[in-house]
């Protein structure tokens, strides 16, 4: 049932965001203090760094399970156990005695939080109209820039006062204390506008709820959606690819201290909260197709990576900038496709499936990367690393405009009316 009140819209979002500050700040705070980990435990980078790529894996798998139970369980359900999940691994890891123990920790945390994004996703399509969905997704998003900035700020300041260990104490209290707001807040909102029934059920008919309208996937829509993971995919590969090399970049070119990774800490999360919002204004005010809106952002990504060999060894503070740009377009793209087209699908009876899908192809393009990028700027030098960073973002561009038909096709066969409506809304 949707919100029509724009202050209980407002409270539902706030309380969303809220979940996905929390369930980022028990998440980033590995990395923000990674180095500290190994400076004073004296741990290896790849022993420390295992937990981050044990959580990363599980992550990205468990958003295919937490979208297919989010449409079979009440969300509020799923939100509330990855936060405790997320919240207790957080206490747990500083009494870690090995590196073992940390990445066993830490990927039970990596399953927690896979619970809370398709969930969020059920709980916004459900009591939002679709206007407010398209904003809401946005403000949803601030809480991980939030959260980031927050632990990159925070996290020097604690572990000069007391190490690196209190960092997880304090994130894992605050997780804890989050989720009974969240439980909270969504129950009331349940009391007032109804619990959200299940859109499938476990038996293997998977009846849709009584008196939905549903309709059914087709080879065309199948192939569509197909399509659609490709290119998220070469989104994730060009936004934590180029977040995760741009430090070394920096360093090696500039020879500056490596402390610049903290700079981008800070500066990536400021830079995509504001492409979130210019993301919502490109695709309501110009761009309402969403595959000509995420192909206009991979256009940008694919330019401010061209223009990075100009500017080499002659402007760090421009290299930052436009690295930065390139990042803030991918993250414009994730919202656009992870959200805005996602909510097309609510008709189908399985947003929050669909939602886990284009999650997990997300991280899965991020996975290839990681490796990738490392192997063949070893090889050929960041001037390879860059011109392949240009010749995914020209694929981007070249999928989403190649989707552009069917994709006005699939509009225009399960959402006519409704595009006849937002276009006379603008």
């Amino acid at each position: 049932m949707p919100v029509n009140k724009k202050r209980e819209s407002f409270f539902i979002v706030f309380i969303c965001a809220g979940a996905y500050f929390t369930s980022y700040l028990t998440r980033v705070n590995y990395k923000a203090v990674l180095a500290e980990i190994i400076a004073s435990e004296g741990l290896t980078k790849d022993a420390a760094s295992a937990a981050l790529t044990g959580m990363f894996i599980v992550y990205g798998l468990g958003q295919l399970l937490s979208g297919w139970l989010g449409d079979r369980i009440n969300p509020k359900y799923l939100m509330c156990t990855g936060l405790i999940v997320a919240s207790v691994m957080n206490l747990l890891l500083p009494a870690a005695k090995s590196t073992a123990q940390m990445t066993v920790i830490w990927c039970v945390n990596g399953f927690g939080q896979a619970l809370m994004w398709p969930p969020i996703v059920k709980e916004m399509s459900n009591y939002l109209t679709e206007e407010q969905f398209l904003t809401a997704s946005a403000r949803v998003s601030w809480g991980s820039n939030f959260a980031t900035v927050l632990i990159y700020l925070l996290s020097p300041l604690v572990i000069s006062f007391s190490g690196w260990r209190t960092v997880f104490f304090i994130c894992g209290g605050f997780g804890l204390l989050a989720t009974g707001v969240v439980w909270a807040g969504l129950s009331s909102f349940e009391k007032k506008y109804g619990k959200i029934r299940p859109s499938r059920s476990f038996t293997k008919s998977e009846t849709p709820a009584p008196g939905a309208d549903t309709p059914s996937y087709t080879p065309f829509i199948v192939i569509l959606l197909c399509l659609i993971v490709v290119a998220i995919m070469l989104q994730g590969m060009l936004r934590d690819g180029i977040d995760t090399w741009m430090p070394s970049y920096v360093t090696e070119v500039f020879s500056l201290p490596t402390g610049i990774s903290i700079l981008s800490g800070v500066v990536f999360p400021i830079f995509s909260t504001v492409s979130y919002e210019i993301a919502r204004l490109v695709y309501r005010k110009l761009l309402r197709n969403e595959m000509l809106c995420a192909g206009a952002f991979f256009g940008l990504c694919g330019a401010s990576s061209a223009l990075l060999p100009v500017f080499r060894e002659s402007s760090p503070v421009v290299s930052v900038f436009l690295f930065a740009l390139a990042v803030g377009s991918m993250h414009a793209v994730n919202l656009i496709v992870t959200c805005y087209v996602t909510r097309r699908f609510r008709k189908f009876g399985n947003i929050s499936t669909i939602s886990g899908v284009t999650n997990f192809a997300t991280y899965a393009g991020s996975a290839l990367s990681t490796y990738g990028f490392a192997t063949l700027t070893e090889k050929g030098g960041w001037n390879a690393t860059i011109n392949s960073w240009i010749v995914i973002a020209a694929l981007g561009v070249a999928f989403c405009v190649a989707l552009c038909f069917p994709w006005r096709k699939f509009l225009a066969r399960y959402h006519g009316s409704e595009n006849e409506k937002d276009e006379n809304s603008n």
